[in-house]
């Protein structure tokens, strides 16, 4: 994927504001996931076909495609 640095971070910026959840812990250290990055990662790997589908039960990720 080509994208810059400051388009990934707007982007980004964009998924948690339509989610209402903060996915990247963002520090001066690496970044990490949050509990909901983790959730959003896992979905995003199944969209992909990377992995099997946990069903979502209307929670954090439905809202996110709704």
């Amino acid at each position: 994927m080509d994208l810059s640095l400051s388009a990934a971070i707007k982007h980004l910026a964009k998924i948690e504001d339509k989610m209402g959840v903060k996915l990247v812990n963002r520090t001066t250290r690496p970044v990490s996931f949050t509990q909901g990055g983790e959730i959003y990662l896992e979905y995003a790997r199944c969209v992909n076909g990377h992995q099997s589908c946990p069903d979502s039960g209307g929670g954090l990720i439905t809202k996110c495609i709704t």
